[in-house]
């Protein structure tokens, strides 16, 4: 019986052309990067990169970031950043963003806590909290609305201030009101 094997040490890494592609960093840091440049400029620790670009030049600890570019510059810990673009930019903590540039821009606080899920959904959210979009585009030009929910496909995409939200279906509306229920 034949094996064969790959072990890397602490500090190993796969270089192709000079360019990084597999790096188990530092021990201390516990982090895992596969792509090139992925998690590099990182400082944050157990964090999971993959993908061209992913988790470059990020801080926080506990993400998992996999797409081109996912997570890059992303601050603060706990988020999972799935697609290309996702979460880049974001200093917001327990993101959850599957989908090509879902929640890109979500810079909003500690508490924050926003789930993203669909292509463009909660793309331009800035500081809007505690929000749940489902769907392409789902919430996609929300900025500053809180507590809203949005399933469907472009579902509240005119939103941009309203908080307190339901709207469900496609591309259904309650732009910039509060507490308001459409089905």
């Amino acid at each position: 019986n034949a094996s064969s094997g790959f072990n890397m040490s602490q500090t190993g890494s796969i270089s192709i052309d000079n360019q990084q592609f597999l790096t188990s960093g530092i021990l201390s840091q516990f982090n895992t990067k596969i792509g090139q440049n992925s998690g590099q400029n990182s400082t944050g620790t157990n964090n999971t990169f993959v993908g061209y670009h992913s988790g470059q030049n990020s801080t926080g600890s506990y993400n998992t970031f996999i797409g081109n570019d996912s997570g890059i510059n992303k601050t603060n810990d706990a988020s999972i950043c799935i697609g290309a673009s996702a979460g880049q930019n974001s200093n917001a903590y327990g993101l959850i963003s599957i989908g090509l540039s879902s929640g890109q821009s979500d810079v909003s606080n500690a508490s924050s806590r926003n789930t993203f899920v669909g292509t463009r959904s909660g793309q331009s959210n800035t500081t809007g909290g505690n929000n749940a979009f489902f769907g392409a585009s789902a919430g996609q030009n929300n900025i500053i609305g809180n507590f809203n929910t949005f399933i469907g496909r472009g579902a509240g995409s005119g939103n941009s201030t309203g908080s307190g939200n339901t709207i469900v279906g496609y591309n259904s509306q309650a732009s910039n009101q509060t507490d308001c229920v459409v089905i």
